[in-house]
């Protein structure tokens, strides 16, 4: 999908490079889904839209950085309120609505 850059050495730096302030969504959502494909958990909609796998994400940064429970929440909920389609049924925003 993107270059494999690796990712950076400490999760804040991660957090701060993928995510503007709090609640305010993504600085750079190619990033963002960089990262992801890092940790496979891009999935694709039927309509071929790239879709972020919530659960695989959190996981495989948490596994990344070692991250708390609250760390994984915290991310969790700035992933789903960032505003790039997010699902564990590999489903966009639009397809999740029609189900």
């Amino acid at each position: 999908m993107t270059s494999r850059r690796p990712l950076p050495t400490s999760y804040a730096e991660f957090f701060t490079r993928t995510f503007a302030r709090e609640g305010q969504g993504l600085r750079e959502p190619a990033y963002l889904f960089a990262a992801a494909d890092m940790v496979e958990a891009i999935d694709e909609c039927t309509c071929a839209k790239p879709v972020v796998n919530l659960t695989a994400f959190v996981e495989g940064i948490g596994e990344h950085y070692v991250l708390t429970d609250d760390q994984k929440e915290h991310l969790e909920h700035e992933l789903q309120q960032c505003g790039i389609d997010v699902s564990d049924e590999g489903t966009c925003s639009e397809h999740s609505a029609e189900e």
